[in-house]
């Protein structure tokens, strides 16, 4: 990915010497366009925003070109409704430390727009993204539009992206947005969602903490690494773009029979009266080239579907599908009537890796509706699940090279056979998907080498 350029430190500000006071209680909007107004004169510069409450007005605050906002300890906050409460816009920018607050009636939080490169959010909370009165337009914590390049989210906090308010048929709200918004004619490339926090995206009609859509890109080379997702209510993650890569991120799922859609049409268990699962699924794979690796997905809540594929870019079968290290589980004594499953496809699959991976409580481990060609689906782990798979479209097939306690009479190695500690193997417990590594015995056997 290429270097995120640092913003360029023409000269530095501090918003107070405008005017504004932190307090809360008075209107700070004028302050922060006016020292704005002056880096920008400058040609950029840092903008130090003091620890304090600072009341602002929505659709006023733009921050553009080479201009870094450094805010630990501060907090914007919107004094009314509107559509952005911190608008970036250009090239070079950061906001660091920041609280941007919308009180539950800006629909955008923050928004990027169209174009935009070299933008660094480090360290920031954005939150309390919602709707106006008779307002149901989707809200977002993050919106990224269209067109852009090297961008980078660390250590950044998305929480309460909640939609109250209804278009007729669902309610939509979005942690982290990037779509061709603007007229774009791509989405923005070279992303990186990286060590941070998803909380509280709401609700399961159509509640979603990190989406990429509305593109028939297949190269969006966006990256999603060591984040934390909790109460995702529908979704922790929604790809509908190619050329993504999902690593090491933990997904949990808090809900218990307590996560219902708000308009759509809720099915429930007749025996218990709960909905028949708690979120839809983990992590939505729509599109090619997507890598999904050495992720855990679980806590106390059943997902329909852990990995949920399909093609939002036609009805062909997509390529090159990858999911490896990745522990998927059901929490114990939750709804898996749906039925659930830990991998379900509605389309074909051209290219398709299953390994290595540990599927915990569900009635099926994989679900391929369609075809599969080209398909490695091997040394996985079955924990409490009734059929591995669905159908003959995709098949386990047994490791090449078996574990020590396969081997010969009472599980000892078979003769010739050396033992040798070569890997680690997720190891999903009964603890709501909590996961651990736990050293594998492999053996090889003499004359050849070990997978």
């Amino acid at each position: 990915m290429p270097a995120v350029q640092p913003a360029a430190a023409a000269g530095t500000v501090v918003v107070t010497t405008y005017g504004a006071t932190g307090t809360g209680a008075t209107n700070d909007t004028h302050a922060f366009v006016s020292a704005l107004a002056d880096l920008d004169g400058m040609g950029g510069g840092t903008l130090v925003v003091p620890p304090g409450n600072y009341l602002v007005d929505p659709d006023a605050i733009n921050v553009h070109s080479h201009i870094v906002v450094s805010g630990a300890g501060a907090r914007l906050f919107a004094s009314h409704g509107g559509n952005i409460l911190l608008d970036l816009n250009g090239s070079g920018i950061e906001v660091d430390g920041l609280t941007i607050d919308g009180t539950q009636q800006v629909l955008h939080v923050v928004e990027i727009e169209r174009g935009s490169t070299n933008i660094t959010v480090r360290g920031a909370t954005v939150e309390n993204a919602g709707q106006p009165p008779n307002n149901s337009a989707q809200v977002v914590g993050i919106r990224v539009q269209g067109d852009g390049n090297s961008m980078t989210f660390d250590g950044v906090t998305v929480q309460n992206i909640v939609a109250t308010n209804s278009d007729g048929t669902s309610m939509i709200a979005r942690g982290l947005l990037l779509d061709t918004g603007g007229g774009a004619s791509t989405v923005s490339k070279h992303v990186s969602v990286v060590n941070s926090t998803f909380f509280e995206v709401a609700p399961k009609d159509d509640g979603d903490c990190i989406v990429i859509q509305n593109s028939s890109d297949v190269d969006a080379a966006l990256v999603i690494d060591n984040n934390q997702f909790d109460r995702c209510h529908k979704r922790a993650i929604k790809l509908q773009v190619g050329g993504v890569t999902v690593t090491n991120n933990h997904i949990n799922n808090p809900f218990h029979g307590d996560n219902a859609y708000k308009v759509r049409q809720e099915k429930f268990d007749p025996a218990t009266g709960k909905p028949t699962f708690d979120m839809f699924s983990a992590i939505a794979a729509h599109a090619s080239d997507i890598v999904i690796q050495n992720n855990t997905v679980g806590g106390t809540g059943s997902f329909y579907m852990g990995l949920e594929v399909d093609n939002a870019q036609g009805t062909g079968p997509i390529q090159n599908l990858t999911l490896t290290g990745t522990s998927i589980a059901n929490g114990p004594g939750s709804e898996t009537g749906a039925p659930s499953s830990m991998v379900r496809s509605a389309v074909g699959i051209n290219g398709l890796t299953i390994e290595n991976n540990v599927f915990t409580n569900a009635p099926y481990g994989m679900f391929l509706e369609q075809p599969v060609t080209n398909a490695t689906i091997t040394c996985n782990t079955y924990v409490a699940i009734s059929n591995q798979t669905a159908n003959a479209n995709g098949t386990e097939t047994p490791c090449d090279v078996p574990p020590v306690s396969g081997g010969g009479p009472g599980g000892s190695p078979s003769p010739g056979a050396t033992p040798e500690l070569d890997s680690l193997v997720l190891f999903a417990s009964g603890l709501g998907g909590l996961a651990m590594y736990i050293p594998r015995m492999r053996r090889r056997r003499k004359g050849k080498s070990s997978r």
